[in-house]
């Protein structure tokens, strides 16, 4: 079982394959996945705190919510328009599908790209947490947030390099071997 806020109905759901529909609104899509480039991959108390991460992310897109491990994984991009990569257990939910209120007081929030809205006792900040993408299509990431790395590879035999994201939003290229 999880549970899902929709506007001030909250719903609690068999966590299995399913397809759920409101008002002809597609909300999310079980046992689909997207396999766009991660933000962040973090451990959730559920499907709504997956969902309230994403929203205080700029960068965040979508989620891929894992409904057996409670693993979230937030992505850079939505999936494209047919969800054809299947996992069970797993919950695909495009940004533009989500409730803004559950962000709580960061609904509403502006920042900037790479930043991410976190809530405070007397309001909210607007915190770096995120390198963006390097400007090279052959890259290989675990993530885009501070502390990710990624491997960048080139063509005519050169060897990769490893860069990784420093807590100043910049990507820096690690020592050979290094990882």
């Amino acid at each position: 079982m999880f549970s899902l806020y929709i506007g001030m109905l909250f719903l609690t759901v068999p966590a299995t394959p399913y397809q759920f529909t409101c008002a002809k609104l597609k909300l999310f899509q079980s046992g689909y996945l997207t396999y766009a480039t991660h933000l962040d991959t973090i451990a959730t108390q559920g499907l709504q705190h997956c969902s309230r991460e994403c929203l205080y992310h700029t960068n965040c897109d979508s989620v891929n919510f894992d409904t057996t491990s409670g693993q979230c994984e937030l992505n850079r991009y939505k999936s494209s328009t047919s969800l054809s990569n299947i996992i069970p257990g797993s919950i695909y939910i495009n940004k533009r599908n989500m409730n803004p209120a559950i962000a709580g007081p960061c609904s509403g929030v502006v920042c900037q790209e790479n930043y991410k809205c976190v809530p405070l006792i007397n309001g909210t900040k607007c915190a770096l947490v995120d390198c963006g993408l390097l400007p090279n299509d052959k890259v290989k990431y675990n993530g885009t947030v501070i502390g990710s790395k990624a491997t960048v590879y080139y063509l005519f035999g050169h060897n990769p390099k490893e860069f990784i994201c420093k807590n100043n939003g910049t990507w820096v290229t690690l020592p050979s071997g290094w990882w």
